[in-house]
This record gives C-alpha cells, structure tokens and sequence, in this order.
C-alpha cells in the first residue's frame, strides 16, 4: 500500500525529482525505464519542470503534487489518500481527482480516500463508507447514500452538502 497524508512529507534537502525517485529505489539510482516512469507522471501532474527543484523553492499545491507522484510511482496495489487535496485550488484539486481516477482503472489499483469533502469523494468513489467515530455507520453506492441515509448523521451531511457547501451533490 502507498499513503498520501495532508501533508506532503517531501525531504527538504532533496531535488522533487529524488524524492519521486524514492518513490521508485530508495538508493535513487534509477534506470532509462524508471526515469522515463518519473518523467511520465511529472508531466501528468504538472510538475516536470520543477524536477530539479528542491521542495522549499516550490509552492504547497507543487509538493502536494509531487508528494502524489511518488506515492503513485510506487505502484502498489492500494492508494491510501487522506485528505491529500485539502490545501490544492478547485480547479487543481478537481484534476489531482481525475488524474487518481483514471490512474486507478489503468493500473487497477484500489483507491481509499479519507475526505471530508463530498464532492471529492463523488468525483472518484464507486462505493463510500460514512465512518463516524471509527465505526461504519453505512457502506453503499453513491447514489444509495443520497437517497436513502441510514441515519440522521449521514442525512444531515448530505443536507449541508445540499445547501452548497460542496461544489456538486450530484455523483452521478
């Protein structure tokens, strides 16, 4: 399993690019494969040309970024998110989103977002579990869980989320 925290967890006195590399080999010795792996993700993330950048020249979103090229580049077979996106703008964060989604289904990896934001979870989840206090208070498809909450917890989210604090109640 790979994690991507809130935090970017980036080693400061690394270029990006070592710290994707770490991702990959942790003795940063990469070969043409894996280089052109990292250089691949980079350019899909928005980030290649701070390659030779060191974390503390890039701004929050940047390592955020490059934070979720690594995780990806280790490519295992679950992705664990915990609110990785929190600090990106809308429109950054609604293509990290994509970026993961698609991802997922190429390299059929299992993705488990740990979010307070409806809307992220509508633009990546085929199942959600509405978790209050560590226990699962309902596992369902999206649409289920907008139509029929199982308790008034999870209805009172969905009706804040009605009321346009989320972008989008709509995961269709």
């Amino acid at each position: 399993m790979s994690s991507l925290f809130q935090q970017h967890n980036l080693f400061e006195h690394l270029t990006v690019q070592q710290n994707l590399a770490l991702g990959i080999n942790g003795r940063l010795k990469l070969d043409r494969h894996e280089q052109a792996h990292i250089d691949k993700i980079a350019e899909q993330l928005g980030i290649a040309q701070w390659l030779a950048s060191y974390p503390g020249a890039l701004s929050g979103g940047q390592n955020q970024r490059a934070a979720l090229a690594r995780a990806l580049l280790r490519q295992r077979p679950i992705l664990l998110l915990d609110g990785p996106f929190s600090t990106l703008d809308p429109v950054l964060r609604a293509d990290c989103l994509t970026l993961v989604r698609n991802l997922a289904s190429e390299h059929l990896l299992a993705v488990l977002l740990v979010t307070h934001q409806f809307s992220d979870a509508c633009a990546i989840a085929n199942v959600f579990a509405f978790i209050e206090q560590g226990r699962v208070i309902q596992q369902c498809p999206p649409q289920e869980l907008q139509t029929n909450p199982a308790n008034a917890q999870v209805a009172q989210f969905l009706a804040i989320a009605d009321k346009g604090v989320f972008p989008s109640k709509d995961c269709s």
